[in-house]
């Protein structure tokens, strides 16, 4: 038994080590039992028999707990590899898409939560890594279904943008003077003269736009 607590199969294999530790304390209570009998009359071979399967149920639950362990890692190896690709997207998404204060505050608790479970994957603790990770891609998800709804706004409003550059250009061809149109999707600001591009801009928009 102290072997497959050792493999922490009080994490990994915890029914199977609950099996085991009542059949000891089933052998233990009748070896009390026969103690308490007249000499003659005692018969421990029912205390040997569930003392061997105690032992027999401790070795089934040292394997399943190394078994689940192995099995754990992965699937922590795998739940790590997921959320570092789900906040590095996001984090590409936000940086180019206008995002509240508060959306921002919680892309960088994403981050933190990701170091989190990193460290307590290092530290063998996997149904922890699971337990931060579940949090974390359900935060980002609540911020990526933001951002899809501004880009569809966005894209709904599309043809009445593209309208406002026609008129502008236009007009900028019109007075053969300076015009510039601002691109705040791609964070870019063109600017024209006589309705003819002349150069580009990178611009910062800041958190919100």
């Amino acid at each position: 038994l102290d072997m497959a607590r050792r493999a922490e199969a009080g994490k990994y294999a915890r029914d199977a080590l609950a099996v085991s530790e009542g059949t000891l304390q089933a052998s233990q209570k009748e070896m009390a039992r026969q103690g308490r009998r007249f000499v003659w009359f005692r018969d421990y071979e029912r205390v040997r028999n569930l003392a061997v399967k105690a032992a027999s149920d401790a070795i089934t639950a040292r394997e399943m707990a190394g078994n689940n362990k192995i099995l754990a890692r992965k699937a922590a190896e795998k739940a790590l590899e997921r959320a570092t690709l789900i906040l590095e997207q996001t984090q590409t998404v936000v940086d180019r898409m206008p995002l509240d204060r508060r959306g921002h505050a919680r892309v960088a608790s994403a981050g933190v939560i990701l170091a989190e479970a990193k460290n307590s994957y290092k530290k063998e603790d996997y149904s922890r890594v699971q337990d931060r990770i579940q949090g974390l891609v359900a935060d980002l998800d609540g911020v990526r279904s933001g951002i899809e709804a501004q880009i569809n706004k966005y894209a709904q409003s599309q043809e009445r943008w593209k309208h406002w550059v026609d008129e502008t250009l236009a007009w900028s061809n019109r007075y053969s003077t300076h015009a510039i149109v601002v691109d705040k999707v791609n964070h870019r600001a063109d600017l024209y003269y006589d309705g003819k591009l002349k150069k580009r801009y990178f611009v910062d928009l800041g958190m919100s736009w």
